[in-house]
């Protein structure tokens, strides 16, 4: 699986609120996601989620401040994982949601992927 345990503090906080973006992006969260997203946190090596999406939220106040935390994720590896994760959660239930093409399809811009 992704092992994340490479990425620094700051990736670690962008890679929780793209997870919860992605979550969230069809206003829908239930018990069989949580359970999914329990097992996912675990397989990356993630123990510390809730703490970074903590961060992420208390320093991210709109989609601007988003999309300049993205543009200082530049590590090629971290992106490309990044990438990867969101791509899966995003087909976790058959075909991605619009909102999260979207993100996924910004962030490869931002990083010219």
């Amino acid at each position: 699986m992704k092992d994340i345990s490479s990425f620094d503090e700051r990736e670690r906080m962008f890679l929780a609120g793209c997870i919860k973006n992605i979550i969230m992006a069809d206003r829908h969260f239930d018990d069989e996601e949580m359970n999914e997203l329990d097992q996912l946190l675990g397989d990356m090596n993630f123990p510390d989620y809730e703490e970074s999406l903590e961060d992420f939220e208390s320093e991210i106040q709109d989609s601007d401040s988003f999309w300049k935390m993205a543009e200082t994720i530049d590590n090629e590896d971290t992106q490309d994982l990044v990438l990867e994760i969101l791509y899966d959660l995003s087909m976790q239930n058959g075909l991605a949601e619009p909102a999260e093409n979207k993100l996924i399809s910004k962030l490869q811009t931002i990083w010219n992927v």
